[in-house]
């Protein structure tokens, strides 16, 4: 059986559970397609019913920020189903190039390899893309300019400009998403408030930081 038809026949599976709207086992068997041929599973999903599209790239969605796991599928086709959030990534990003959740799972694995200049060059790239922006984005460089020792002042600027737009969610992110990097953030805070201190007695920080 060439990989097409493989593919075509998990596809298959998924449109079964799609009709029963079971959309995390529909998700993963369109997944476990891409994975023996990409262009089988995303012709598949493309030409859904856009509600139903909308369905299948939000459970994608999920599983890459970790809100929920792939569940595990037992296939008619295929002996053994090994699906994993990186093959998820690469899947939403074909479905939707630049897509953020995809970018900012990326980003996160390019940044546990110590890869942070790398990290703020793309952020910066989609960021452009995205004048409004978005907060993973933005929070994520700024880890990625404190990580690099080189940019560590505007990354406590992009810190704060996260803060102030999204204050609730911004914190909980940083606590959840970059909580191993906690200690090097705050002592860059602290640093950066030391120094403010020392140049401006009295200053306020906000005043340093966002301008007037």
């Amino acid at each position: 059986m060439s990989p097409e038809e493989l593919a075509a026949l998990l596809c298959g599976e998924g449109d079964e559970h799609l009709s029963l709207q079971e959309f995390p086992a529909a998700a993963a068997f369109y997944l476990a397609a891409f994975s023996c041929c990409a262009p089988t599973a995303v012709q598949r999903v493309n030409s859904m019913a856009h509600g139903l599209w909308e369905r299948v790239v939000a459970t994608l969605e999920a599983w890459c920020q970790g809100k929920a796991q792939i569940p595990k599928i037992q296939s008619r086709n295929l002996a053994v189903v090994s699906l994993s959030v990186g093959i998820a990534a690469i899947f939403l990003s074909t479905l939707i190039p630049n897509n953020v959740v995809a970018s900012v799972y990326e980003l996160e694995a390019l940044l546990r390899r110590g890869c942070s200049e790398e990290v703020v060059r793309k952020c910066n790239l989609l960021l452009e893309g995205n004048p409004r922006g978005s907060m993973e984005l933005l929070l994520l460089r700024a880890l990625a300019r404190v990580l690099s020792g080189t940019q560590v002042g505007k990354g406590i600027l992009d810190y704060v400009q996260a803060f102030v737009l999204h204050q609730t969610e911004a914190a909980a992110y940083v606590c959840s998403r970059q909580r191993e990097h906690l200690p090097q953030v705050i002592q860059a805070f602290s640093d950066h408030l030391s120094t403010c201190q020392e140049k401006s007695p009295g200053c306020r920080s906000s005043e340093q930081w966002l301008g007037p």
